[in-house]
């Protein structure tokens, strides 16, 4: 019976040990959500903003330039 206790401790601290390593490993990597690409007076203007815009060019049929 003490042999199983052992065993079993052991299983336990074995299985912490592996989630723990494996819950810090899975931590997503630092990535940038969204970047300054201009000031015009106080106001800021996202690379999120121009994406958008032209996204909502392209679905109202409007003229987009290649590359944008």
């Amino acid at each position: 019976m003490k042999i199983m206790f052992t065993r079993k401790r052991i299983l336990t601290v074995i299985t912490l040990l592996v989630t723990g390593i494996m819950s810090a490993q899975g931590q997503p990597k630092k990535a940038v959500a969204d970047k300054i690409v201009a000031v015009v007076g106080d106001r800021i203007i996202l690379q999120s903003d121009i994406k958008n815009s032209i996204e909502d060019a392209k679905r109202q049929g409007s003229t987009v330039p290649d590359g944008a």
